[in-house]
C-alpha cells in the first residue's frame, strides 16, 4: 500500500516538474543548460505572494498531506494512549498550577496555560496532552512541505517531508509531553521563515513586524534558553537560502530581533542559572574537556541523522572506547573540512545540485540549531534527540538533493523514489517501535536501561516504577545499582531509604536517609521521612526537630503539615 502511495506521489511530482519546466523553457533559452536532457529540479520553486497562496497550496496537495497524516497515525497512534513519563509527572501531574486555570494564567507561561487548558478539556488523562503534541506535529509537517517548496522546490519538498515524517529522531519530542516546546519552536520558526520570504519578495513591512511580534511573544511566554537559537537560524535562512551571497545590508532588518534577544537575556539568567545548578548535580556541570564534549555533540548529531538506531532519553554512564573516540574525532574533522571546502571552493553550475551556498547554509543551520549544547557553561545536555527535531529537515533536504543528483547522473529510473521508499520503511518501523517504548513508564525505562545500562538515573527511575508496583525487592535492587554506579546520588539514596521504610526496615531506612542528607543537605524530604521514623519510635522531640529543619528549606510544602498531623496521631495512639 505504501509503495503505491509513494509511486502516486512520484508521478505527481514528475508531472508538476514537467509543467514547471515547460513554463520556464517558454520564457528562457536553453543556453544555461548543457543539453536538453538536463532537468533542473530546483526550477519548481513555490512562489507565494501572501498567506492566501499558502492556504491554496495546502488545499491543492491535501491528498499528499493526508498520506503523511496516515503515516504519522501508524507511527504514533498507539502512543497517544501512553502514560505520563519522566518529567511529565512533576511538571503536569503534580503541578498545582495545571489544576487551576486562573493560577496558570498568572504564571504568564504558555506551556502552563496550555496544559491547564488541556486539563480543563480532557481532565488529568495523558491522551489529551499527547493529542495536543501530535496535532502540533502535524501542523509542522504541513509547514515543512510549504517552507521547503519555497526555498528548494516542490520536488525536494515532497520527498523531504516524507523523510521528516518518518525519521526516528523526531519521536521523542512528539511522544514526550514535556518536550512540547521543541514542536512549538519549530512551528513559530517555520511561520517566521514564510514571513521573511514574503517580506523579501513584497517589501511589505507587515511581514517583518509579524516576525518581531512572533519572536517577542514567543520569548515572553516561554522564557526558555533555546529561544535564543531563533534569530541566528532565521539569519542563516536569509543569508544562505534567500540570497546568493552574504549581504550586510539585510542585517538591518535583524537589529530589533538581536536587541530583543539581548534584553531577554536578563530575565533568562535566573532560569538558566537554576538549570546549570541542576546539570551540575547530575553531570558535574563543568566541561572538563570542552573540545571532547563539543566533538561528542557534533558527532552524535551526525550519527543520529544517519543511523538513528540507538535512541534514548539519557546518553550517559558508558565510558567512550578508543574506537568511539576515533569515530567522533573523524566525523568532526570531516564536518569541518566540508564546511571549509564549501566556503572556499568555486561555485558549481550543475543544474541537478543545490548551490554550494545552500549546502553550506544547511550544515551551519544544523549546527546553530543546537548552539546551547556547545555552550562553555553547560546549560543543556551534550546531545538529545529532541534538540534535532527542527533540523532533521536540513538533513533530509541534503539527502534528497544528493539522491536526485545521482538519479540524473546514472539515469536509473525512479532511483530517488526507491531510496526514499526503502528509508521510509526502515525509519517508519523504527519510529513505530520507539514510540511504543513510551507507552508505559515501565516499558520506557526498561528500553532506556537496555541502551544505557550504566546510567544511575535510569535505574533510579526504574526503581520508582517497581516501587509503584509494590515490587519492593526489585525496587531495592534498582536503587542499589543506581547507588553502586554513583555513590553520591542523593536522590537514589533517599528513594532506597523510602523503600526500606515501606517494608518496615527502619534501621536501613534511617541509614540511607542520613547518607542522602550528607550528599545533599537541602534534601528536606529525607528530613521528613526521618521525622516519620522517629515518631514511630516514639521519639517525638527528635521528630519535631526534623520537621523544623525541613521547614527551613520548604516552609510552604503541604507535606510538612501532613507529617506534623501524622506525628500527632502517633502521639495520641501511644497514650
Amino acid at each position: 500500500m505504501g509503495v503505491f502511495f509513494l509511486h502516486a506521489i512520484y508521478v505527481k511530482i514528475v508531472t508538476m516538474g514537467r509543467a514547471s519546466r515547460k513554463k520556464k523553457l517558454n520564457r528562457t533559452s536553453l543556453q544555461n543548460y548543457n543539453s536538453e536532457s538536463v532537468k533542473p529540479y530546483y526550477s519548481d520553486l513555490l512562489h507565494i505572494k501572501d498567506f492566501k497562496d499558502v492556504i491554496s497550496f495546502i488545499k491543492t496537495h491535501a491528498g499528499f498531506l493526508f498520506i503523511l497524516v496516515l503515516i504519522s497515525v501508524f507511527i504514533y497512534g498507539k502512543s497517544l494512549y501512553g502514560e505520563f513519563v519522566s518529567d511529565d509527572i512533576p511538571v503536569i501531574v503534580r503541578n498545582p498550577e495545571v489544576y487551576d486555570f486562573f493560577l496558570a494564567l498568572k504564571t504568564f507561561q504558555f506551556y502552563t496555560i496550555l496544559r491547564s487548558l488541556t486539563y480543563l478539556i480532557f481532565g488529568m488523562y495523558p491522551f489529551g496532552f499527547h493529542l495536543t503534541s501530535f496535532l502540533l506535529h502535524l501542523v509542522n509537517i504541513v509547514l515543512v512541505l510549504v517552507v521547503v517548496s519555497v526555498l528548494f522546490g516542490k520536488r525536494i519538498a515532497f520527498y523531504s517531508s516524507v523523510l521528516f515524517t518518518v525519521h526516528p529522531v523526531i519521536v521523542e519530542p512528539v511522544v514526550w509531553i514535556s518536550a512540547l516546546f521543541y514542536l512549538f519552536l519549530a512551528a513559530i520558526f517555520f511561520i517566521s521563515v514564510l514571513s521573511l520570504y514574503l517580506y523579501r519578495n513584497t517589501m511589505r513591512s507587515f511581514y517583518l513586524y509579524l516576525i518581531y511580534g512572533l519572536f517577542a511573544s514567543f520569548f515572553i511566554f516561554t522564557r526558555w534558553a533555546w529561544s535564543l537559537t531563533f534569530v541566528p537560524m532565521l539569519l542563516i535562512v536569509d543569508q544562505f537560502f534567500l540570497s546568493t551571497k552574504l549581504s550586510l545590508s539585510r542585517l538591518k532588518d535583524f537589529v530589533p530581533l538581536i536587541f530583543m534577544s539581548l534584553v531577554f537575556l536578563l530575565p533568562l539568567y535566573g532560569a538558566t542559572s537554576s538549570r546549570v545548578a541542576e546539570l551540575q548535580s547530575i553531570q558535574k556541570g563543568e566541561r572538563s574537556n570542552y573540545i571532547l564534549t563539543s566533538a561528542y555533540t557534533a558527532a552524535n548529531q551526525v550519527m543520529l541523522y544517519v543511523y538513528p538506531n540507538t535512541l534514548t532519553l539519557y546518553r550517559e554512564g558508558n565510558a567512550l572506547t578508543n574506537l568511539e573516540l576515533s569515530i567522533i574525532y573523524t566525523l568532526v574533522v570531516l564536518e569541518v573540512i566540508c564546511i571549509v571546502w564549501l566556503y572556499v571552493s568555486k561555485p558549481w553550475k550543475h543544474p541537478n545540485l543545490l548551490t554550494k551556498w545552500q549546502y553550506l547554509g544547511l550544515v551551519l543551520f544544523a549546527l546553530v540549531s543546537i548552539l546551547p549544547a556547545f555552550s562553555p557553561i553547560q546549560v543543556a545536555w551534550f546531545i538529545a534527540e529532541r534538540y534535532l527535531y527542527l533540523t532533521v529537515i536540513a538533513y533530509s533536504v541534503i539527502l534528497v538533493s544528493v539522491f536526485l543528483y545521482y538519479e540524473s547522473m546514472t539515469n536509473i529510473k525512479n532511483y530517488t523514489l526507491i531510496l526514499v521508499i526503502l528509508l521510509s520503511v526502515c525509519w517508519g518501523v523504527r519510529s513505530h517501535v520507539r514510540a511504543n517504548d513510551w507507552i508505559t513508564r515501565k516499558s520506557f525505562w526498561l528500553a532506556t536501561a537496555r541502551v544505557v545500562p550504566r546510567s544511575p538515573r535510569v535505574h533510579n527511575n526504574l526503581g520508582d516504577v517497581y516501587a509503584l508496583e509494590k515490587d519492593y525487592t526489585k525496587a531495592i535492587e534498582a536503587f542499589s545499582y543506581a547507588i553502586y554506579l554513583n555513590p553520591d546520588y542523593a536522590e537514589a539514596l533517599h528513594n532506597l531509604g523510602f523503600t526500606y521504610l515501606q517494608v518496615g526496615d527502619y534501621a536501613n531506612a534511617k541509614y540511607m536517609f542520613n547518607l542522602s542528607l550528607e550528599r545533599n543537605p537541602n534534601l528536606y524530604q529525607s528530613l521528613l521521612k526521618l521525622a516519620v521514623i522517629s515518631s514511630l519510635e516514639n521519639d517525638y522531640v527528635l521528630a519535631n526537630s526534623y520537621v523544623d529543619r525541613a521547614r527551613v528549606f520548604a516552609p510552604t510544602d503541604p507535606q510538612i503539615d501532613a507529617v506534623l498531623k501524622l506525628i500527632e496521631q502517633h502521639k495520641h495512639r501511644s497514650k
